[in-house]
């Protein structure tokens, strides 16, 4: 179970962080499932594409997939870091490494690319939104990493 900050009024901003809202909220107690485990239950050996929203549990989340991508079986995870992530001490550093550690590289996405690259601590500037963790030998790599003028994504 895991205590969640709800508002009715502002429902998609519900939270297990402290964010400093204008709207003060109720606890809500919500059950959890570890993704490793969900994704067993439902008989989902692989993922192609993972997209994190969970407003500042990013990194509990991949906590629970720790198995699942140890054995590389997502190939994109699309995540969000910002200002919420001084509040939860999980930084793009944070990110940088666990994502290291199992064979995955970290880029800013942007409209037609992704900026694959090393850490810096300059990285850290809390302004986001959009990264995306990609196994480091994963063939589609070059095409993300090349700027286009057209749109990485498309549902065409």
């Amino acid at each position: 179970m895991l205590a969640m900050r709800y508002h009715p009024s502002a429902s998609a901003h519900a939270t297990l962080t402290e964010y400093p809202h204008s709207w003060k909220g109720e606890r809500v107690a919500c059950p959890v499932v570890r993704g490793a485990e969900f994704l067993a239950s439902e008989g989902i050996r692989e993922v192609d594409f993972l997209k994190l929203d969970v407003e500042g549990a990013e990194h509990l989340a991949l906590r629970g997939l720790e198995e699942v991508l140890r054995d590389r079986r997502i190939r994109f995870v699309q995540f969000e870091y910002g200002r919420v992530n001084i509040l939860t001490r999980f930084l793009l550093k944070d990110f940088h490494e666990l994502f290291g550690g199992y064979g995955y590289v970290v880029g800013k996405i942007f409209p037609d690319h992704v900026d694959i690259r090393d850490y810096e601590l300059g990285d850290e500037d809390f302004l986001g939104p959009n990264y995306l963790a990609c196994r480091a030998d994963d063939p589609a790599l070059p095409r993300l990493t090349r700027r286009t003028g057209r749109p990485i994504f498309s549902c065409e």
